[in-house]
């Protein structure tokens, strides 16, 4: 995985579809938000009419969840780490 950066502002990342990913799976973007609280954020996708797809969980990055929002469309939300 690659972190793109613009000046000290970390802006985007692309990492290698491995063998996890299905043979028919397309390569593809996902749109992801900076949010102050992942947990807090994913409940209130789900307040709103959407749904999680991947609960979050705390990754190098960051906490990071996926969701689609009340018309499916896809995107997922990072927080930084508390220690």
């Amino acid at each position: 995985y690659a972190i793109f950066s613009v000046g000290d502002l970390q802006a985007g990342g692309f990492g290698r579809m491995d063998e996890s990913y299905s043979a028919q799976t397309p390569a593809q973007w996902t749109v992801v938000f900076s949010v102050s609280d992942a947990d807090a954020s994913l409940a209130k996708v789900v307040e709103l009419g959407g749904s999680i797809t991947m609960d979050a969980m705390d990754t190098p990055y960051g906490r990071i969840g996926s969701v689609t929002d009340n018309l499916g469309a896809p995107f997922d939300v990072i927080s930084e780490l508390t220690s």
